[in-house]
Formats: C-alpha cells, structure tokens, sequence
C-alpha cells in the first residue's frame, strides 16, 4: 500500500479526530507492506502504539532525525524479515539533508530490502514523496531514483511507491515508466475504485489528478490494483490509499 495520512500540521484537521480512522485505514486494507507519506514523529509515535502488528522505518526530512515529515516503510514483522534499510535525500547529494532543485521542501525516500517469511524470496520496496511544487525538482527526483534503487536492489525484484504528485501524463512519471510497471495498468483483474488519488483541490492545478502510484518491475505478476475509498479513508485524510496485490 501507499498511503499519504496528511500531516498534523495546524493547518489541517485536528490528528487526534483522524488519529483513530488511519490505523482503521491499516487494518481494513492488511497490507504486508506500506509506503507512507507525511508521517511526523508525532504520529508514527501514536501508531506505533495503535497498530502492534506493524514496525516502520525512516527519518525526518530535515534532520535526518526526528524533525520534519516522514516517508515510512511500515511492514509486517511475521510475513517479512527485514534486512537491511536506509533513507536518502532527493537532492543532487541524496546522501545528506539538502534541497533538490527547485523543491520547497526537502524530501525523502526510504527504502528497505526484505525476505518474504512464506517464500524465501526477497524484494527491494521504497516510499517517496515528490515536491509538490518544484517541476524540475520532480524530474530530477525521478532521475535520482531511476539510478539509485537498481544499485540498491543488485539485481532483487523492486516496488516504488508513494505520492509523486504527478501525474501519468508527465515527465516524471514517463522517466519512471523507463524503470518500472504502473500497477494500475499492470494488474490482471480490473482496476478497483475511484481512478482519482487525491481528494483535495488547491492551486497546484493537479485536480482531479491520479498522483500516487505504485510500481514494480516488469516480472513481477500485479494480480489486483485498488484505490480505496471507505468511510476512514474519508476521515483520515486528503489522499485515498492505493493497493496493488503481488506474486513475488
């Protein structure tokens, strides 16, 4: 799953009346494993205690630390071993805080590498968070990440996903597509729910826009693709989660 929860930011709806609709979130969707976008140390805290079936990964965006958004790796610690796992900058030195280009803010992937507990195989998942206002820097990002996760995976089976805020019509998404399948197309049973990502409208012109995704690479089977759209999705936030089901 990729799953944007819309950070506690004064701004937005209280997290304490949301608090309780994103671990429903969690639970109604099962997913294995998560790429979560706007988490604050606040959050991950309060989740963490919400959802014990779960362990994540990551670093705040401006320190490296506990400051700033996070781009989480939530996983199921009985269907997957974690083997090793970092978080890089999307920036022209990804391996310390820094800007990208022309990003307002700074910002992250997180990446791990796992063992399936059932299968014995092992996959290479990523989250990331594109700028939501830098075109170049989105590029760039795509650029960055076109490079770096196949280094990282050294030859395993890799997932991207996260929010992108593009959408498939850009360049971007047209640099990852170089890399990896769009799991809406890729999937072996028709599309389910709404084909729109995110809920909310702002002067970023992305309207009824579908920008989060989830990608895989080409061998890797997509047999169900899902945008979710329930009541504590509603609750929770301003983007719908998506899921893809895989056979590794």
């Amino acid at each position: 799953m990729t799953f944007n929860a819309w950070c506690d930011h004064p701004a937005h709806p209280d997290w304490e009346k949301r608090r309780a609709a994103c671990a429903s979130v969690f639970r109604e969707t099962t997913a294995d494993v998560v790429a979560g976008q706007e988490f604050t140390s606040r959050m991950l805290d309060d989740l963490s205690r919400d959802l014990e079936q779960y362990r994540w990964i990551g670093a705040g965006r401006d320190d490296g630390d506990r400051a700033g958004e996070f781009t989480p790796v939530f996983y199921r610690p009985d269907r997957l071993e974690l083997s090793r796992h970092g978080t890089f900058w999307l920036a022209p030195d990804p391996s310390t805080v820094g800007l990208g280009w022309n990003a307002r803010c700074h910002r992250t992937t997180t990446w791990a590498e796992f063992r399936d507990h059932e299968t014995g195989r092992p996959f290479l998942f990523a989250s990331t968070h594109f700028d939501h206002r830098g075109g170049l820097a989105r590029t760039q990002s795509a650029r960055l990440l076109r490079t770096h996760l196949p280094a990282l995976s050294n030859g395993i089976p890799s997932i991207l996903a996260g929010d992108f805020n593009c959408r498939p019509s850009s360049r971007p998404y047209r640099v990852l597509s170089e890399a990896w399948q769009d799991a809406r197309h890729a999937t072996r049973t028709p599309p389910r729910g709404p084909a729109r990502t995110w809920r909310g409208w702002s002067r970023l012109g992305l309207g009824a826009a579908r920008i989060d995704h989830v990608f895989v690479s080409p061998r890797i089977p997509v047999l169900e693709y899902r945008v979710w759209d329930t009541p504590a999705v509603r609750l929770a936030s301003d983007h719908r989660p998506v899921t893809a089901r895989l056979r590794l």
